[in-house]
């Protein structure tokens, strides 16, 4: 991940949002060095209560008061190899 500043650095705590009792697979996916997407697996659509813990805990996990779009998603894909990404970069970092 990038902070806002462009700093990169590796997050810990990601997998903090299977908390929520309606998430049950979450991904992190920065689209711009201020902007999250959140794409969530879900057992059911999230309370506002429970919208709100999402993404206090996505903040709390990434250390930086980021916009975070909740983006609902029926699964959430994985690598050739089968590996699955909690967090990935999806803009220009060589700026």
């Amino acid at each position: 991940a990038y902070s806002p500043q462009g700093k990169a650095f590796w997050p810990t705590g990601l997998g903090a949002l299977r908390k929520v009792p309606a998430v049950q697979q979450a991904q992190y996916v920065q689209t711009s060095l201020d902007n999250i997407d959140l794409r969530l697996v879900l057992q059911r659509p999230l309370t506002d209560d429970e919208e709100r813990d999402v993404r206090a805990l996505a903040e709390r996990s990434l250390g930086y008061p980021y916009h975070f779009n909740i983006v609902p998603v029926p699964a959430l894909a994985r690598t050739a190899t089968g590996k699955f990404e909690e967090i990935s970069t999806q803009m220009d970092v060589t700026q």
